[in-house]
Order: C-alpha cells, then structure tokens, then sequence
C-alpha cells in the first residue's frame, strides 16, 4: 500500500505498481477502489505531465512521488495524454463503471 496521507496516516485502496505493473491485479474481485482513491488513480497521466491540481488531496498523494514535477503551464486536457495513457485512461474508467454497476 501506498501512503495517502502521511501526517494523518490514512491510505489509498491501491497500490499504482499493482495497477500499472500487474495486469492481474484488474481482475474485478481484485479491483475495488474508494471514490478518492479512485480519482487519484484516475488522475495518473496527468500527474505524470505535472498537472497542478485543484483538489487537495490528489497533489497532496502525489507530491509524495519523486518523479511528479508541477507545471502550471500544463493544460490538464484528455487531448494531451498520448494514445497509450488515454486507452489507459478509457479502459480504468470504463472498469470502474462495471464494478460501481455490480456493487448496486
């Protein structure tokens, strides 16, 4: 597991190696993520071009990563991933949408 939250100890449901290093891990008994833990995962490629988020508790999970750089000049857009991250982007979303619908 990877710290959420350090000063308050909390924790994300997910790990970002299970998620983008085991394609296993999304099997859908495997997958069942929180709403926050989901919009931070959700929010990966973006992060990864140093998007300058709003919501508090996503810059707070990754500013903890060493290679998360800010870039205010980043315009957070899906047209700016590259095709790679937004199949990633898709498909996680897409994933997500089955499981809520199977919690119901």
């Amino acid at each position: 597991w990877e710290p959420f939250d350090k000063d308050n100890s909390k924790e994300l449901s997910f790990s970002l190696t299970d998620y983008l290093f085991n394609p296993e891990f999304y099997q859908e008994d495997r997958v069942a993520i929180d709403d926050k833990s989901f919009m931070v995962l959700r929010n990966l490629p973006f992060a990864r071009h140093g998007c300058v988020f709003d919501t508090p508790y996503i810059p707070k999970y990754y500013e903890g990563m060493e290679w998360y750089v800010p870039d205010p000049n980043y315009k957070a857009t899906v047209e700016s991933l590259t095709e790679q991250e937004r199949k990633w982007l898709y498909s996680l979303i897409e994933l997500n949408k089955t499981l809520q619908e199977k919690r119901k």
